[in-house]
């Protein structure tokens, strides 16, 4: 299973006008107001069509606050 590649990029811009979303309650179109939320949908669309029908793996923890390690003898 590869990772999700943050860095990957492809050659096109994204044209979020093109993307057939689908109109049920489940699934309705996202507001894309930021430019930060316009890289991570082009960033994951890489990915996906990159690998296709492999699982992608990813971490969703804060890299910048690590949780602190536990030590049961202080």
């Amino acid at each position: 299973m590869p990772r999700l590649n943050l860095f990957l990029n492809a050659d096109v811009a994204l044209d979020t006008d093109q993307i057939l979303f689908n109109q049920s309650l489940l699934a309705p179109e996202p507001k894309l107001g930021t430019k930060a939320q316009r890289k991570a949908l082009h960033c994951i669309l890489s990915n996906v069509g990159k690998y296709r029908s492999q699982p992608l793996l990813y971490s969703t923890r804060n890299q910048a606050n690590p949780p602190e390690q536990y030590n049961p003898h202080g």
